[in-house]
């Protein structure tokens, strides 16, 4: 299986993070052949593998971070899908990929907690009358 139109990315706006990042990119290409990387960080770090792309960014916030994605990391990436990943979630073992999940927009752990849903099935943020 080719994974040639999946760009495995990961931001994050602090060094400290950096490195670790670099590695889910590493791990998570691994496991998904012929998909590419993108690290969008503050700092290249060294020894970043020659098949992963950098981009600069100024340091950021939690916010900041989540305004980008929703409004900024489109402008990044050139194949038809991108898979996020982050210091502490990675791809584990690539042979658990099914076609399916390219017909989502996101696929992660489910926030309960911060979601109600009204009788007509529109979702709300708790606690606000945000849809």
């Amino acid at each position: 299986m080719s994974f040639a139109d999946i760009t495995v990315v990961g931001i994050t706006g602090a060094d400290s993070y950096t490195e670790g990042t670099m590695y889910a990119i590493i791990r998570s290409c691994a496991e998904l052949p012929g998909s590419c990387g993108l690290l969008i960080s503050p700092s290249c770090p060294q020894g970043l593998p020659k098949n992963i792309r950098h981009q600069l960014c100024r340091p950021f916030g939690y916010l900041e971070y989540n305004l980008f994605v929703l409004y900024q990391l489109m402008y990044y990436i050139d194949t038809d899908y991108c898979l996020i990943v982050q210091n502490d979630g990675w791809v584990l073992n690539g042979q658990n990929w099914q076609d399916a999940y390219r017909e989502y927009d996101y696929i992660g752990a489910p926030l309960p907690i911060l979601l109600e849903t009204e009788a007509d099935g529109q979702f709300f943020l708790k606690g606000t009358d945000q849809y």
